[in-house]
């Protein structure tokens, strides 16, 4: 209709506005009752190279590609789950087989991506081992060092997840599922402290929740559009098709929400549920009065029914096609009551077409991916020229030993934003000294400030009391000068003992920067001290731990050195 030249009826305002005659895309509209069918309708137009937009398609937690990028966050939340690091080497990202994971672990390999490939694997296979396990340290890094929603983004793109998506636009536009989780994560990280374990626990409750992805990236002013019917109230179109004329499942009530007093009221079904059946298995228990309640929600549902097909009926302007089977099936088309009226001369027969599928259409895919891969390879170099920093940028705490700390079993005492509340009050305690009353003002403020449960104020009051009975904190009341949380940035040029250590293998210099938690000095010497929040599950693994940090203390020490001019007699953890 739109290559032939078809005209439409325009209204006068329309013809006022300038609107042509001549049917575009844009006039078309199709609808379904329900999601299910929308890939069928979106996969024949890209096939025909007709423009097309999608909407209420589905719920996040529907997606494929999101089950599986959630796989893989989880993974990286707990690297040492072999269940999930074995789902993660068998999904989308590395498609290993189960024959592939067998001979793996016949050669004696370990799934945890920081042991080694086993040597008498064979050598294809070693090498796709080797690829994987380096691919997941480096996520696993990323989220070690970078903001969450930062890393789950180079996750994204590195993995390859966002470029499939973006190739498969035919397929409901699968990128804008994952830009649309990024908006959503990156809403819930703004203003506050927030791991990397719990932006994934952020990310599990959003799908549970069953959001639905509304992030069009593609939107296009020309083009048909495809819905289901709750997306279409109030909307019109010149050109309207009821879709998928049959409804293969039919869902009787479960529950009956009861709204007539001040407060809502349910009463719910409890079935058997499997993978199978979702929840509609054998009745286990059902509220009194069930019966009552069921026929109450179904003339609810009823009724419903009744006023989406009035809404159906009413979307449009010139030309309403109405689907139809010509067989006992029809039976369960839901547009069936649209349909009663309906006389020979109405109906119209469509016979059945090939899918396009040429050798041209393959060629014009291949050259797409090529021309995608070409421009991907430009735009890499180009940002790699530009961002190329004329001087290396390091902190002390990027020489924590991962993979030693990595070994060592620890207690969740609360991530970053307990760390954080911690030096807060030790900071505030050291600089002010203050009396009980502030001081319990103060522990109440710095965890409301990290959004802590204040159910934590006696173990952090408690932490305060071992410290101030230490000898450390002894030393410090009797020290000549006392300096907590002090911020630096020195610059290590190659001459410098530190560059070594620090640099890589030119010779641009070393922007070094960090906080050290705590310095003071006693007649002999400085003193630096810091402070780590880790508490592992085994005492005995104390001196692991110190292993772990001792590169950054080491830093924080020939930091003060170079600052002062005077020795440091003495570097230290204090494990709170």
């Amino acid at each position: 209709m739109v290559d032939k030249g078809f005209k439409l009826v325009r209204t006068e305002e329309e013809i006022k506005a300038g609107i042509s005659t001549l049917v575009t895309y844009k006039d078309f509209m199709i609808l379904l009752r329900y999601k299910g069918g929308m890939d069928i309708y979106a996969r024949i137009l890209a096939e025909y190279g007709i423009p097309f937009t999608v909407s209420g398609y589905t719920s996040l937690n529907e997606s494929q590609q999101i089950k599986e990028l959630l796989k893989l966050f989880r993974l990286m939340k707990d690297i040492e789950n072999q269940v999930l690091i074995i789902a993660v080497l068998r999904g989308i990202f590395f498609g290993f087989s189960d024959d592939d994971l067998y001979q793996f672990k016949g050669a004696g390999g370990e799934f945890d991506f920081y042991e080694k490939i086993p040597e008498k694997l064979n050598l294809k296979l070693r090498e796709n081992f080797d690829r994987a396990f380096c691919r997941l340290r480096q996520f696993h890094l990323w989220t070690q060092k970078l903001p969450p929603v930062t890393a789950m983004e180079k996750i994204i793109i590195d993995s390859g997840l966002l470029s499939h998506s973006c190739l498969e636009g035919y397929n409901l536009n699968k990128c804008g599922e994952l830009y649309s989780i990024l908006e959503r994560l990156r809403k819930a990280e703004a203003g506050e402290v927030i791991g990397f374990a719990s932006m994934v626990d952020q990310l599990e409750k959003m799908l549970e929740a069953g959001v639905e992805e509304e992030l069009d990236i593609l939107t296009e002013e020309n083009t048909v559009r495809i819905m289901n019917l709750h997306k279409a109230k109030g909307l019109e179109s010149p050109v309207v098709f009821l879709a998928i004329p049959y409804n293969p499942t039919t869902h009787e009530p479960t529950y009956y929400i009861e709204r007539t007093g001040q407060e809502p009221y349910g009463h719910f079904l409890v079935c058997r549920s499997n993978t199978y059946n979702k929840g509609k298995g054998k009745r286990l228990a059902q509220p009194k009065n069930w019966e009552d309640y069921y026929q109450i929600e179904t003339s609810y549902n009823e009724a419903e029914d009744i006023r989406l097909l009035y809404v159906a009926a009413t979307r449009a302007k010139n030309l309403l096609v109405i689907s139809s089977l010509n067989h006992k099936s029809n039976k369960s088309n839901p547009w069936l009551p649209l349909l009663i009226n309906i006389t020979e001369k109405m109906n119209i027969t469509v016979p059945e077409v090939k899918l396009l599928k040429t050798e041209a259409k393959e060629k014009e895919e291949k050259s797409l991916f090529d021309d995608y891969k070409e421009i991907q390879k430009e735009c890499g170099q180009w940002m790699k020229d530009l961002s190329k920093s004329s001087c290396y940028e390091k902190k002390p705490t990027d020489f924590k030993d991962e993979e030693k700390h990595r070994k060592i079993a620890t207690v969740d005492v609360g991530g970053t934003a307990w760390g954080s509340a911690v030096h807060r009050i030790f900071d505030y305690l050291i600089k002010e000294d203050p009396d009980e009353q502030l001081l319990s003002l103060h522990i109440e403020k710095a965890l409301e400030k990290q959004e802590i449960s204040l159910k934590r104020k006696e173990e952090l009051a408690g932490i305060i009391q071992k410290f101030k009975k230490s000898d450390l904190y002894q030393r410090l009341k009797k020290a000549e000068f006392k300096y907590s949380e002090v911020p630096f940035t020195i610059n290590i040029e190659p001459a410098h003992p530190l560059y070594a250590e620090l640099a890589g293998q030119d010779s641009r210099p070393v922007i070094l920067s960090g906080t050290i938690d705590l310095v003071f000095k006693e007649a002999d010497g400085w003193v630096v001290v810091d402070y780590k929040t880790d508490r592992p599950k085994n005492e005995k693994d104390y001196p692991k731990l110190v292993e772990v940090y001792q590169k950054q203390i080491d830093i924080y020490s020939q930091v003060w050195q170079e600052i002062t001019g005077e020795q440091v007699k003495q570097s230290s953890i204090y494990f709170i």
